[in-house]
């Protein structure tokens, strides 16, 4: 907070010239909202200690300051009172500085919205741009738009993206023939770059979007893109927690958590099972025995019989179609012990668990392939809803000649 005294009044300097004087640091908060200030000094008035003198440059006149702004003794802060940053759930500093990782997160962002995406290799700044193809439908014919998107990973300084942090706009575009611009970008851009931004679509005709932050944040809680969430940022996974949405069934739920895409059902409740219960059988899951990195266990449904007090897991076992299969299913119920409780203690157990256990030879290579594709989940919709097997147990595979 910037005024200690939240009655105390402000006179504002903006560029070295007064700007307005506010009665309190609500009339200022409200009246400089939607600004991007830079703070570069901070006094009381001498006359009146009640008053307090606010300067500031826009980022404008920073990104041309001369000298530069090192070389002045002064607290550079950056006000972003509209974006709300301290509010945002993704710390995007959990990804290096370099901003490898952050060009990776919206490559798959791209790939996970459905778009066609390729890199550029490594531009001047050592950053790789992308190239992302937009297919568009128009009302006589279909259209094809390339995309250069500019990845700027700032969040751990804070600073804005500014005028000198990107190329040039129309040589770098025309080098490949794009027709639209993104920058996507870790913080925001300055007000100066947006304008910047509006001038050349006006004079040039060329598209140009941006994603700061608080887009990007958004796409990544779209159901698509949710499990990167859990890749990109683990420690901000783990205050995320479950995001549920229900179905047309008042007892039927698709959740994400962590990268797992899920359902979660139950027979009588109108709710979905308890997700501390929920998490013990992802924790059993994450715990079982170790595969080849080709190979992997994927749950797909948990239903919970609120009558009967059981749980039926719905779970798949994906391997290369052209690699060798590691477990029978006797080794995997030797570790998930079917139709044991979830809990027990020394004298009892509840909450029988079933593991309903499917092996998916897939094409692992194949551009189709999809851990979590939707040919996974909809022949069975309707066995996760009412709890039904889709072949049998992972104890009936056992006995019956312990094959799949």
């Amino acid at each position: 907070m910037i005024v200690e005294e939240e009655n105390m009044g402000v006179n504002v300097y903006i560029n070295g010239q007064f700007d307005k004087y506010c009665e309190s640091l609500l009339e200022f908060n409200e009246y400089y909202k939607d600004i991007d200030l830079i703070v570069i000094k901070s006094e009381n008035c001498i006359e009146d200690k009640n008053i307090r003198n606010l300067y500031f440059h826009t980022f404008d006149f920073h990104e041309t300051y001369d000298p530069p702004p090192e070389e002045y003794e002064y607290i550079m802060k950056e006000r972003c009172f509209q974006r709300e940053v301290d509010d945002r759930m993704i710390n995007f500093k959990e990804l290096a500085s370099d901003g490898i990782a952050f060009e990776q997160l919206i490559r798959e962002i791209f790939l996970r919205e459905g778009y066609e995406t390729h890199w550029t290799g490594v531009g001047n700044d050592q950053g790789r741009d992308l190239i992302v193809f937009e297919e568009l439908e128009g009302p006589m014919s279909n259209y094809k738009r390339k995309w250069l998107v500019q990845c700027k990973h700032k969040a751990h300084s804070g600073n804005s993206v500014g005028i000198n942090d990107i190329d040039s706009i129309m040589d770098s575009c025309s080098a490949i023939n794009a027709d639209g611009y993104l920058l996507a970008c870790s913080t925001q851009p300055s007000s100066g770059l947006v304008r910047k931004f509006e001038e050349i679509e006006r004079s040039k005709g060329l598209v140009i979007k941006y994603w700061d932050a608080i887009e990007i944040e958004k796409r990544l809680f779209q159901t698509n893109c949710f499990p990167l969430i859990n890749l990109f940022f683990p420690e901000t996974s783990k205050g995320i927690g479950w995001k549920i949405y229900n179905s047309n069934s008042p007892s039927f739920w698709a959740a994400n958590y962590k990268d797992y895409f899920i359902y979660l059902s139950s027979r009588v409740a109108m709710t979905f099972p308890e997700l501390k219960d929920a998490e013990a059988i992802l924790d059993i899951i994450e715990q079982a025995p170790k595969l080849p990195n080709n190979q992997f266990l994927r749950p797909r449904a948990i239903y919970f019989d609120n009558k009967h007090e059981h749980f039926h897991v719905y779970l798949d076992y994906i391997v290369p179609d052209d690699a060798q299969i590691i477990l029978t299913p006797s080794q995997l119920d030797a570790y998930f012990k079917d139709g044991i409780g979830l809990y027990k203690d020394e004298t009892s157990m509840w909450y029988l668990t079933y593991w309903d256990i499917k092996l998916i030879q897939a094409k692992l290579y194949s551009d189709r392939y999809h851990r979590d594709s939707k040919s996974y989940y909809e022949p069975y919709i309707r066995d996760f809803e009412i709890g039904s097997f889709r072949k049998g147990s992972l104890s009936d595979l056992y006995y019956h000649n312990d094959k799949w």
